[in-house]
């Protein structure tokens, strides 16, 4: 059964900021995806497919498409055919800090005005990777059910608590007050290779600048100190993603070298 106009519409709206706001929903696309996001338990309001992909997801309620409102469902160049409409659970930054853990080793990744969706999505996998708490994406940062940040995230994006800090700054400085080192990634920071050893149960959160401005000023402010990942003066720069990467394989390494042996 074809969609209504209406629905369609609705559906469409997901990918913009105001619609995403107003349904309280976001739309993915693909069969890897939306199956990572089904193992996860996300919540999925509505699966659509189209009758040639329907029997890629899950055994369940499907309300099958046609090819070409699939096609205007889709912000890729090649459209896969189903779909997935999730809830917005996303919490305040409040309630993920209320969450961590109070001793012990934690790690938080703080993004600060990471605009480009693509970066923020990569980061958000990064920090899942290297066993993150809590991704905090504060004023200015992508939206974090953007199609492209939950695309670039992968499945991972449903493995994380990823959460909107609407002042950075004042979420940084409660980490603080909670033992956390706050961190600042920079270019011309001191290398992480050259870091003291941290000790066991390290607290820190890796705060990420904008792509070209780097770190706001009140974000600036928090910070107790840089560190960077040196590279050769063949290039200019590192992507922030492959920097905080680095930085965050570092940290993880050396956390794992330094918890006791296990009995």
């Amino acid at each position: 059964m074809p969609l209504s106009a209406a629905h369609l519409k609705r559906l469409r709206s997901l990918h913009t900021a105001k619609g995403r706001a107003a349904h309280g929903c976001f739309l993915i696309e693909g069969e890897k995806l939306i199956r990572e996001a089904i193992d996860a338990g996300a919540p999925i309001a509505e699966l659509l497919a189209t009758e040639a992909r329907a029997g890629a997801l899950p055994p369940g309620d499907v309300t099958t498409i046609r090819a070409k409102d699939a096609a205007r469902l889709s912000d890729t160049r090649g459209p896969q055919g189903c779909f997935a409409v999730v809830r917005d659970t996303v919490p305040a930054a409040a309630d993920a800090l209320a969450a961590l853990p109070p001793e012990g080793p934690s790690t938080v990744v703080a993004l600060d005005g990471v605009q480009d969706p693509g970066n923020a999505g990569a980061l958000i996998r990064l920090a899942a990777a290297f066993d993150a708490d809590v991704v905090l994406t504060g004023p200015g940062t992508a939206d974090p059910v953007h199609p492209r940040v939950v695309r670039a995230a992968t499945g991972a994006w449903f493995r994380i608590v990823i959460a909107r800090s609407p002042g950075l700054a004042a979420d940084l400085r409660l980490l603080s007050e909670r033992g956390y080192e706050i961190v600042g990634a920079a270019t011309d920071g001191p290398s992480v290779w050259d870091e003291p050893p941290a000790g066991p149960a390290p607290r820190r959160a890796l705060v990420l600048g904008n792509e070209g401005a780097g770190l706001s000023p009140d974000v600036a402010g928090v910070i107790d100190r840089r560190v960077g990942a040196p590279i050769s003066s063949r290039a200019e720069s590192l992507n922030v993603a492959v920097a905080a990467g680095i930085i965050l394989g570092v940290w993880s390494d050396r956390r794992r070298r330094s918890a006791p042996a296990s009995l």
